[in-house]
């Protein structure tokens, strides 16, 4: 019982990741390969993340509340209509994927730079083709498509893209955004650009008065709805 240890939900939280960590020290030279992944998808929904334990999304250790009711309340004139400062040298740029230049300069970033196995060996290679299909669909919106530019050559150093999509719960149609290939380049992983790239995406999908997003992650984050197992045949390695 943990009751008699703790006084908040965060403590419990606490609590909770300490036990599993010891847990999985516990039969770390075992061959229970199931367990090992099992805590490895459990620890991360108690324990604080940098970035995401400081945003408005529910935690698994607290209570639901009404369903399909916001977990925070913010109006339009809520939003600031300026972009989030970056590290000097740096500036918010939108992705043209009607210019070819542009489409190229996207493309070169997310093969270099996107997401890749453990050891650095394969990448997700998407086609110039794929990318304008997927970052234009009927109905987007050109300011969704960020990027991030600095460096003597004005290179294109980040990028998150956001399209609105109709996303139906509990019998109710919602307009959100789908939030997808978020990248930084290497050299600039130390200056956590990912978390600033993720909150102007934000402040530009409110400013067109949509407040929910749906998103996917290789990793487990704050209380996933769903998850999927999926598998890779490599293509011409």
């Amino acid at each position: 019982m943990l009751e008699k240890y703790l006084d908040t939900p965060i403590e419990c939280a606490d609590k909770v990741t300490e036990t599993l960590y010891k847990v999985k020290a516990r039969i770390a030279n075992t061959e229970s390969r199931r367990a090992k992944k099992m805590l490895d998808k459990t620890i991360p929904l108690f324990e604080k993340h940098e970035f995401w334990s400081t945003q408005p999304v529910m935690r698994v250790y607290e209570p639901i509340g009404q369903i399909n009711q916001p977990v925070e309340n913010k109006k339009l004139e809520d939003i600031s209509v300026e972009g989030l400062p970056l590290i000097e040298g740096y500036h918010w740029t939108t992705i043209n994927m009607d210019d070819q230049a542009e489409k190229d300069e996207l493309y070169d970033l997310l093969s270099n730079h996107y997401v890749e196995d453990d050891g650095g060996n394969f990448r997700f290679d998407y086609s110039r083709e794929f990318l304008k299909w997927a970052l234009t669909p009927p109905g987007y919106k050109k300011e969704w498509l960020v990027g991030v530019r600095g460096g003597k050559k004005n290179k294109l150093y980040g990028f998150i893209s956001g399209i609105p999509v109709k996303i139906m719960t509990h019998g109710q149609q919602t307009v959100m955004a789908e939030i997808n290939f978020l990248c930084v380049h290497k050299q600039l992983r130390s200056f956590r650009l990912a978390p600033v790239l993720i909150r102007e995406i934000t402040r530009r999908v409110n400013l067109k008065d949509i407040w929910q997003a749906i998103y996917t992650s290789g990793t487990t984050l704050m209380t996933p709805f769903g998850s999927a197992v999926y598998y890779h045949r490599n293509l011409n390695p």
